[in-house]
């Protein structure tokens, strides 16, 4: 079952454009770089939604198999069948992905904070 806050058409395509070959472990990870789909979150930590040609859909999801995900898509005032793209990070240590994985600004679309070393 997909979580609620990941339901609807714009997430569905978010999932789409960061599926292989876009998914990465984030540096210095043990996590394996395969693919996952909506059906294969478990919970969502952290969730901010697009908007066209200016905010990528954003989240952090942790999977059914351990690992948590980072996934970044967007696209253009068009929609998804035109221009977009999009992008995966996964790791075994949330707090790893979240200080390595995300950007700043990401970080702080979703309210997460990086704790320190």
């Amino acid at each position: 079952m997909i979580p609620k806050e990941i339901e609807g058409y714009d997430w569905e395509q978010a999932f789409r454009f960061c599926i292989v070959p876009n998914v990465s472990p984030v540096i210095e990870s043990s996590a394996r770089a395969g693919a996952f789909s909506r059906a294969d979150v478990m919970r969502v930590v952290a969730v901010s939604e697009g908007v066209n040609d200016e905010y990528n859909w954003l989240c952090v999801v942790e999977l059914n198999d351990g690992r948590f995900a980072f996934v970044s898509a967007g696209c253009d005032f068009t929609g998804w069948d035109c221009q977009a793209s999009g992008y995966a990070m996964v790791d075994t240590d949330l707090q790893h992905l979240i200080r390595f994985g995300l950007g700043d600004n990401d970080r702080a679309r979703l309210g997460l904070v990086s704790e320190a070393p």
